[in-house]
Formats: structure tokens, sequence, C-alpha cells
């Protein structure tokens, strides 16, 4: 491990424990830093400062090259499980952007904070040089996953056949009731309208992983997916309600194909911004 990636990692780790003492004087920000939770500007020790009592889950998603970090956790509020994202930016060693969502029971369609326990080894694997791609067409592979959503079709996202997706320690790709490619999956998403405010600051060419922040917006209005051929299950009709959904997405990538997908995820008020530029 780099150097750097490990005084990164320490920053992340200092975060983290200033929080659960509920102590950000601990850390060291820039003058004009900004906090928010969950797309809402906070000043930096309100929300989740208040209520974290321990870490029982870390994963890191490091960029040394653009100075900025992800990580995908577990957060315990007292007695109870929270999924946590942050994001920090730094700039002359100081944070300078911190960005959070805190996913707890009930504030998204599939949770199991208890399953996470050892972080997907895929993500720090090295990729060979020969199967590298460089950042802006990592970023774009990235980005035809959401345009096949939109589009309700996998056929123009290119998928390793073994790639399967894990959203809030559940896995949603292969599983018992959809033992379907994760490339068919995509026709049914038919409920979701519309991905905007689609960002991409956390990249790794070595170790070939995409890190994106997006939402969904699922207005409610779509009661029946209809693929020929589905799953009783799938094809029934439904009531949805309207809601956004903010998502924390990562990618990992090799000769060209997404090879793996983890995101953390929470409903929010349809229309929902994220809080940052996209």
């Amino acid at each position: 491990m780099s150097t750097r990636k490990q005084s990164l990692i320490n920053i992340v780790d200092r975060y983290l424990d200033a929080l659960v003492k509920n102590s950000p004087a601990d850390l060291h920000v820039t003058k004009d830093v900004r906090f928010t939770e969950n797309g809402h500007d906070l000043i930096l020790g309100e929300g989740l400062w208040k209520t974290a009592t321990g870490i029982t889950y870390r994963q890191y998603f490091i960029d040394p090259a653009g100075d900025q970090i992800g990580f995908f956790g577990v957060v315990a509020e007292d007695t109870e499980l929270a999924h946590l994202m942050i994001r920090l930016k730094l700039k002359d060693n100081n944070t300078s952007e911190i960005e959070t969502i805190v996913s707890r029971r009930g504030q998204s369609s599939v949770s199991s904070p208890k399953a996470l326990v050892t972080p997907n080894p895929i993500y720090e694997e090295i990729v060979p040089e020969s199967k590298r791609s460089p950042r802006d067409r990592m970023i774009a592979i990235a980005n035809s996953y959401f345009d096949g959503i939109e589009q309700s079709s996998g056929d123009n996202v290119p998928f390793h056949p073994d790639c399967q997706r894990t959203e809030n320690g559940v896995r949603t790709t292969g599983n018992a009731l959809r033992n379907i490619s994760i490339a068919e999956g995509l026709k049914y998403f038919t409920y979701i309208e519309k991905i905007r405010s689609r960002r991409f600051p956390i990249v790794d060419e070595e170790r070939g992983f995409v890190w994106s922040i997006i939402v969904f917006d699922v207005p409610g209005n779509v009661n029946k997916i209809n693929v020929p051929g589905a799953p009783a299950e799938l094809n029934t009709p439904r009531v949805l309600n309207p809601r956004s959904i903010l998502i924390a997405e990562v990618f990992k990538i090799a000769s060209g194909l997404i090879c793996d997908i983890e995101a953390l995820m929470v409903n929010v008020p349809f229309g929902s911004l994220s809080g940052w530029p996209d």
C-alpha cells in the first residue's frame, strides 16, 4: 500500500473516531468546510454526529490522484445499525468537503447492515496494466449502466458474465427469486423514470473502480412491469410510492467490463437534490 493511500485511510479513520465521540474539533478541516447529510447542508457536529455510537464495518475507496476518499460502512446508533457512506475531499491536507448518506431501517427497499462483515476483496485487487482503462473511459462505462436503467435494457452495458450487484448489504442479482443475469434484470427497472445528478468523484485506474453518487427518480406511476416471460412475482400489478433515491454506487471494471457493483441507498422525497453540483 502506498504511503499516500494509507495517509488517506488514516484521515477517514480519524473522521470516524471523531464522529462516534461527537467531537468535530478533532478534525483538520478548512475554514469553509462543507458538510451534508442525505443531501442537506448541516453544521459539522449535527445530524449523525449526535447519535453515532460505533462503526461495525469499514470499506475504503481511495483516489490519491484526486485527493478524495469514499467510504462504505455500518454505523451503530445505540442498538440500531444503519448503512453509512462518506465522501471526503481534501485541500492542502485539510478536509474541505464532507458528504454523507445515512440509510436507516425502513428507509430503503432492501437493507441488511448485519450482513456486512468482510469487504469484497475484488475492490482491492490490482488490475493488470493490459486490462486497465483510462479514467474517462471507466466513467463512461459506469455511466452506461445508468443509461441502461433509464432505457430498461442492458444491451449496451458491458457486463462481465459473472457480474453481481449488492445493495445495502443484500445481493440483488442471481438469487433464488431473480435467477437472471444482471443485464436481463435491467428490464425490470421501468419504474425508474430518470437518473440525474450523476457524479463520478472517485476513480482508481490501478484497482479499476469508479465510485459514483446519483439520484434515481421513481414517480410512482408505473404499476406493472409487463416483461414477457418474467417470473410472476415480478410481473404483477403493484403500487409504488413516489420517491427519489439518493445512491452511492461503485463499479469494478477490468478489460472494459463491469465485474461487480456495490450500492448504498436511501429513499428521499421525490425531486430531492443530492446537495452537490453535478
